[in-house]
């Protein structure tokens, strides 16, 4: 192996993955004063960390992270769909009631691309770019939402701003990656340089939402 290789098997492995102990801690030290929504991402930060855990120890263990991936990606949504909800169930219902059909259909999704295109053993490299897309989708529909009276939102809802900032900054990029990923699977130094991007994103993600729960003053 590579000095390249280790260290960046030291970066996606290890800094990465701890590095979501610094948003963590400070949910849990203001948990108690967060809206639904960020008590929502607090749940989501857990479920990741959960997810770290795991993947490193199936990992070392010389056991695949496959079949926990398509898991992870479903419950992932989930925990997104349930946090768009919440923003928008003030104003506009109607969007609201749809986000639980549309996390249903890409559940549907999910199962058939196990069944007959990606079994448990491969990566779902299929059902991650169709996850960003809608999650974009879910963030500029936010950012629409605050059009009219911009000015006096923006001081009220800083810290959901900032949120649905990161989300839409790491799946735009996530879409982008995993699309390029399905074309170029086959090159082996490729895939590893998209995974290598992909872990900058999810830092860069955590770092976003350290900084928008410290926004948090109420």
């Amino acid at each position: 192996m590579t000095m390249q290789n280790i260290n960046s098997k030291l970066y996606v492995g290890i800094l990465v993955p701890i590095s979501i102990i610094v948003p963590i801690s400070l949910s849990i030290f203001k948990f108690r004063k967060f809206p639904k929504e960020l008590k929502i991402i607090t749940y989501y930060l857990f479920f990741n960390a959960f997810s770290n855990f795991i993947t490193s120890s199936l990992s070392n263990n010389g056991i695949s992270t496959m079949p926990f991936a398509h898991l992870y990606t479903i419950v992932e949504f989930g925990f997104i769909c349930y946090f768009y909800k919440e923003l928008y169930f003030s104003d506009n219902n109607i969007v609201s009631r749809a986000i639980p059909a549309i996390f249903f259909a890409f559940l549907a999704i999910c199962i058939l691309n196990v069944l007959f295109l990606q079994d448990l053993h491969h990566f779902n490299s299929y059902t991650k770019p169709i996850e960003g897309i809608i999650v974009v989708g879910f963030a500029i529909r936010y950012l629409l939402q605050l059009v009219n009276d911009f000015d006096k939102k923006i001081n009220k809802n800083i810290e959901l701003i900032y949120i649905n900032s990161v989300f839409l900054l790491y799946f735009s990029g996530t879409f982008v990656l995993f699309t390029i990923f399905n074309i170029f699977f086959t090159h082996r130094q490729i895939a590893f340089a998209i995974l290598d991007v992909h872990a900058t994103l999810l830092l860069l993600m955590y770092v976003l939402f350290t900084i928008a729960l410290w926004k948090f003053k109420r």
